[in-house]
């Protein structure tokens, strides 16, 4: 007996399968460090700090070119540290805020832009942290749209007190007329809504899992140790080299050599990211072109 041939429709229902446009959810708890040990506990601590210090001034750095958009990065950077490592790590975040007002912007420690400042603008990031760990809790490698969505909806949200505090702050302080007000806060919303759309994702993707790795190893090692490297041929190591060393003189040449400075010679950036491209494809680059404030602050900092 011949077997009878589906109709086209009956195929297509065969054939056809639902698309998950959300992932089945994620029984794995999000990131803590807090059990790690207090020997990496602290050195983690001193790195957060220093590295928020320079991205603190490597924001202000942006700025010497015409047309620049502001963004500020310790913003990004802040919220990948709660999220990564918990709200127990708010009071550093909090700590780096105000050593970051009194060296980088002068501010007395008794004032409306000191203690009250330093810690206000940070605290709807941190409840925007808590409320991502706790009652809306999202995949940090991000690697659906709806973990995307709800990391963008809480923290630009969260953006919203973050900016008129920092600039009630400043008015306080009598850094600002009143006038001044408004646009100061739409300006600071704008500068954290960038760091957070952009810099944010890319320390969830591949910096965090790598410290965390680190965090929850029982070794005492650095965190460059947890990231597996393949060992190369000489060739492949020299031509690494030199892609650094020439990635180091585009950056003096654009932002370090003041003759230069007049002709805003910023297409020379791309230089590096051409060969890295040619040379070794997308994943370098993602690192290359995501990271242009670290790349700032080694100009920056005075």
């Amino acid at each position: 007996m011949v077997p009878r041939r589906p109709a086209p429709e009956e195929q297509v229902v065969q054939h056809s399968e639902p698309i998950r446009t959300i992932p089945p959810p994620v029984d794995d708890a999000p990131p803590n460090w807090n059990g790690a040990l207090v020997s990496k506990q602290l050195p983690l601590a001193l790195i957060f700090t220093s590295v928020f210090l320079l991205l603190d001034n490597s924001s202000a750095a942006s700025q010497v070119f015409a047309g620049t958009p502001a963004w500020y990065l310790p913003t990004g950077f802040s919220i990948a540290f709660l999220l990564g490592g918990g709200i127990r790590y708010t009071p550093v975040v909090f700590v780096a805020s105000l050593i970051a007002s009194v060296v980088n912007y002068h501010r007395p420690v008794i004032s409306w832009c000191g203690v009250p400042g330093a810690i206000a603008v940070y605290l709807p990031y941190a409840a925007g942290a808590a409320f991502l760990r706790r009652k809306w809790p999202i995949d940090l490698k991000l690697s659906c749209l709806r973990d995307v969505g709800r990391l963008v909806i809480v923290f630009l949200a969260a953006a919203i007190p973050t900016s008129a505090l920092g600039a009630l702050t400043m008015w306080g302080d009598g850094l600002l007329s009143r006038s001044d007000c408004f646009k100061t806060m739409v300006d600071w919303w704008v500068s954290d809504a960038i760091s957070i759309t952009s810099f944010t994702p890319f320390l969830l993707v591949h910096v965090v899992p790598q410290v965390d790795a680190w965090m929850r190893s029982e070794s005492i090692a650095s965190p460059a140790a947890a990231i597996s490297r393949t060992p190369g041929s000489l060739s492949k190591t020299l031509e690494k080299a030199a892609q650094v060393g020439f990635i180091i003189m585009v950056i003096w040449l654009v932002f370090g050599f003041a003759p230069a400075a007049p002709y805003q010679p910023l297409y020379i950036l791309f230089l590096p990211l051409i060969w890295i491209a040619l040379r070794h494809g997308q994943p370098p680059i993602r690192n290359w072109w995501a990271c242009p404030g670290c790349r700032l602050s080694c100009w920056s900092w005075d």
